[in-house]
């Protein structure tokens, strides 16, 4: 009988135990985290360390895109703010709805 290949990695981290898939088609070593798989590697000795180096950067990224959510801009506000500079700089008779017959932007 074939032996059964392990496919899982227990690392001891601050009293508490982490476990590791592996992803076979590449043999690296992944876990998921706040809904993102991260991939670490194939040797065991560096995973750890790469976790801990990669949960930091998902967590500045995920900081920065929640500190941009409140500074979106909608397609209607960029069409209408592009639409009154060049209004108001080039063609002071065009009006919007002459420039812009598209209703689905409601310009």
């Amino acid at each position: 009988m074939a032996k059964k290949k392990c496919t899982k990695l227990t690392v001891d981290y601050r009293g508490g135990k982490l476990q590791f898939g592996i992803h076979p088609p590449t043999g690296q070593y992944r876990k998921k985290y706040k809904g993102h798989t991260l991939y670490l590697g194939a040797k065991p000795d560096c995973v750890l360390d790469q976790w801990l180096a990669k949960t930091d950067q998902l967590e500045i990224d995920l900081k920065a895109s929640a500190a941009l959510e409140g500074n979106s801009v909608t397609v209607k506000q960029l069409c209408d703010s592009h639409l009154s500079i060049s209004i108001a700089t080039s063609h002071p008779t065009v009006l919007p709805r002459d420039i812009c017959p598209v209703q689905l932007l409601n310009c």
